[in-house]
């Protein structure tokens, strides 16, 4: 298990991968695990690892994550021709959608209350629904005022495709304001 771990290790380094360092984290939770070889990995050592993990207070989807690791270790296993086949990773069943809602006069309030550039932020994420990773990513290259629509890159969206955000009511009056003190106080800044 340790080889499969430290492949996994080294195509994170290799392609760059901004999640390197939860990776990291991630790999020190099995250490117990190295010294197992992996072609003798079994689901029930998966099922011991969970049962562990969930004893200790760890949150359900975390769990997920860190059986999500060692399932990518065992494909590049499989791509390495260091294991014949990967067993099966059961994941626990996790319920963690997003709720509450902001009535809008609540939105007008707090929107009202923060300074720039968090005033910003929160106008974004009422309007497009945004994470707070996609929003802190966004570039003033694919804010377009004229068209009406932000198009984030594609790795900022969590199924990889890229979708225009519409621009819009207090998001228009909020991106223009931005611009503005851009091109105010950072003439000589590129677009980014």
């Amino acid at each position: 298990m340790g080889d499969l771990l430290d492949d996994l290790l080294r195509d994170y380094e290799l392609s760059g991968r901004k999640s390197l360092p939860q990776l990291k984290s991630r790999l020190k939770h099995f250490d117990g695990l190295r010294r197992l070889k992996a072609a003798s990995f079994r689901v029930t050592h998966a099922e011991e690892y969970k049962a562990a993990r969930m004893l200790v207070g760890v949150s359900p989807a975390t769990v997920n994550r860190e059986l999500g690791t060692l399932r990518r270790a065992f494909q590049i296993g499989i791509e390495n021709e260091r294991v014949l086949s990967a067993p099966e990773f059961r994941l626990i069943d996790v319920d963690n959608v997003r709720e509450g809602f902001l009535e809008h006069a609540d939105y007008e309030r707090l929107r009202d209350a923060l300074a720039e550039p968090v005033r910003l932020m929160m106008v974004i994420a009422y309007h497009t629904g945004a994470r707070a990773g996609a929003i802190l990513g966004l570039r003033w290259d694919r804010v377009d005022l004229e068209g009406g629509i932000v198009l984030p890159p594609g790795a900022q969206q969590r199924n990889k495709r890229v979708g225009a955000w519409p621009i819009y009511a207090d998001l228009e009056r909020a991106l223009s304001e931005a611009e503005f003190v851009r091109d105010r106080d950072w003439p000589n800044v590129g677009c980014s």
